[in-house]
């Protein structure tokens, strides 16, 4: 009852085996192994938000949301170790496969301000509460191992598990600065308290909540993201580049007992772009370059290092209808001009 269902799983199909002797479990299969692996995830979070805002002498800016979400995941599983060169007595192979499916919904708010105190400067504020989840999670799996005379097969279903969940609140401070027709310069700063976030799985289980939010609260500390972008204007033609960096969520002494140095999750994001805007066409091209390093362990004693480079392009082309058009539209009659 101690060890995950995969364990479990194991033990009941005779991959693992007991030693009575030494009091020990024990793994029947050794190397060489053939092994294969696939996992697929889909999903989405959906929000539908309900918005107020307004504004005092056009100096003073303000506004609040309502935010309901809905949240649909599914992860699908399997792997499989093979004795391609038959040399496990009785052993031919076996495979795990898994299914967990996640569905819920939460509830949010936000409240934001702009100040305008001079023409060409804005600063703003803007506050997230945390979203309220309630969640719902469903998981199956299934063991097929195959052996020279017999075969075991042990398919698991859990009952559905419902649990609460309140992630991190957001703050963001920002800042705008305008030159006249020739552009503009904007920063962002926002901050995640991930260790803030909280589960609750219920009355039944609160030895199991009390240990999860301790080992959130001892292991992550504030996230912080900066974004900052310029854009230069002459005539029709614009030029735009701009920086976004976002930081570790975990707390130092955590970082220095599980993360390799340098390889901390840490992304940084740069861009450049080029438009064009005339009074009915325009159009936008984009770079965007990514960077991050992380380690993965797919073993307890096997460590990969990985440094993941993302490039993007992107390219936006848009017309402006004129206002004949856009009347046409309203009277409901074929467009005259675009």
């Amino acid at each position: 009852d101690n060890y995950p269902v995969e364990v479990w799983m194991a033990y009941q199909t005779d991959l693992i085996s007991y030693d009575s002797a030494n009091d020990v479990y024990r793994s029947r299969l050794y190397a060489p192994l053939q092994q294969a692996g696939k996992r697929t995830t889909r999903g989405a979070t959906d929000q539908l938000d309900l918005s107020f805002g307004g504004n005092v002498n056009d100096k003073f800016y303000f506004g609040l949301g309502l935010g309901i979400t809905f949240v649909t995941y599914q992860t699908n599983a399997e792997y499989s170790e093979r004795d391609a060169l038959d040399t496990i007595p009785d052993f031919q192979d076996y495979t795990f496969s898994s299914s967990l499916r996640e569905t819920g919904y939460g509830i949010n708010a936000k409240f934001g301000m702009i100040y305008k105190p001079v023409q060409w400067m804005r600063v703003g504020l803007a506050y997230h509460i945390p979203t309220f989840y309630s969640l719902t999670e469903s998981f199956q799996a299934d063991m097929l191992a195959n052996y020279d005379t017999f075969y075991y097969t042990l398919p698991v279903e859990a009952y559905p598990f419902k649990y609460k969940l309140r992630t991190p609140m957001k703050g963001v401070a920002s800042a705008s600065f305008y030159f006249k027709e020739n552009g503009f310069f904007s920063v962002d700063y926002e901050f995640l308290n991930y260790a803030g976030s909280r589960f609750n799985f219920g009355s039944d289980y609160k030895d199991v909540t009390a240990e999860v939010n301790a080992g959130q609260k001892s292991t992550y500390t504030f996230g912080h993201v900066v974004r900052a972008g310029i854009e230069g204007a002459y005539k029709s033609l614009r030029v735009r580049g701009g920086y976004a960096f976002s930081s570790v969520p975990y707390k130092k002494s955590y970082i220095a007992a599980n993360i390799p140095k340098g390889f901390t999750e840490a992304k940084h994001n740069g861009s450049l772009g080029i438009g064009y805007r005339g009074k009915r066409f325009y159009a936008d091209f984009a770079y965007l370059f990514g960077f991050t390093k992380n380690a993965d362990y797919p073993y307890a004693d096997f460590e990969i290092r990985n440094t993941d480079i993302t490039h993007s392009i992107y390219l936006t082309l848009g017309w402006k209808m004129s206002k004949d058009v856009a009347r046409n539209f309203k009277k409901d009659t074929p467009p005259q001009d675009f």
